[in-house]
């Protein structure tokens, strides 16, 4: 998983595969962030989930 990149990157580009993927919403998820794997695939940049 990449310890940095920017809120315009398009995050499977940087290198997540789905099993990281899965975890990295675990963890938003933990943190009480309201995020689901849709949304993800549909919107792959941090920027565009605002």
């Amino acid at each position: 998983m990449p310890k940095h990149f920017f809120v315009d990157s398009f995050l499977l580009d940087t290198g997540l595969d789905s099993i990281q993927v899965m975890l990295w919403l675990r963890k938003l998820r933990q943190q009480e962030y309201v995020v689901v794997l849709r949304q993800f695939y549909e919107n792959q940049t941090i920027s565009s989930w605002s």
